[in-house]
């Protein structure tokens, strides 16, 4: 199987633009069977080399703007962490299925909820670059409760990033992915 770095002709026109910086892109193997419950109807685990894959996408999202509107102010720009995996649906359409997102604005994290039925969750999430270590970058989140206080253990995430590009049919099967699959729309 072949996976291309170019999106498919949209079936219509974009509605949104978002701009992506700082991503780290973890992956894990698991057990499609296991993911198959977690999908929505219509829709079963994408495969690769025999397994279903988990990732954990920690990033910057700047320059968020709904078409043909210009950037959101202050709102369109905050850091987002997403857990994910990929689907199939039963016309062959590969797409990224959203088991949780966690994002720093409660305004995108209602709004994403209630357009598009993403589980966006609110929360406190912060990155930084070592200043003697340029390759390392570290994000830390917690959620929040609505009246903005902590809820629930922290997460942290430090990790060196490498000189080496990886550009094989894994890399793409994980990263060229150009819609996605949810249960709410």
């Amino acid at each position: 199987m072949t996976f291309s770095h170019d999106a498919p002709p949209l079936p219509g026109r974009a509605v949104i633009a978002q701009r992506w910086s700082r991503a780290i892109f973890l992956h894990w193997r698991v057990d499609a069977a296991r993911l198959a419950p977690l999908l929505p109807p219509g829709v079963r685990p994408d495969v690769f080399d025999g397994s279903g894959w988990i990732g954990l996408v920690p990033f910057v999202l700047s320059k968020f703007q709904f078409l043909p509107a210009p950037p959101v102010p202050f709102l369109g720009t905050f850091n987002e962490i997403n857990v994910r995996t990929y689907g199939i649906d039963d016309e062959g359409r590969r797409g990224v299925v959203f088991l949780t997102l966690e994002a720093e604005h409660l305004i995108p994290v209602l709004t994403a909820n209630a357009l598009f039925g993403l589980p966006y969750r609110w929360a406190s999430i912060g990155h930084r670059f070592d200043s003697m270590d340029a390759a390392t970058v570290e994000y830390r989140s917690r959620r929040r409760r609505v009246d903005g206080a902590a809820r629930g253990p922290g997460t942290r995430l430090r990790v060196r990033v490498g000189d080496e590009v990886v550009d094989d049919e894994l890399s793409r099967f994980l990263t060229a992915r150009w819609g996605f699959h949810e249960r709410h729309l």
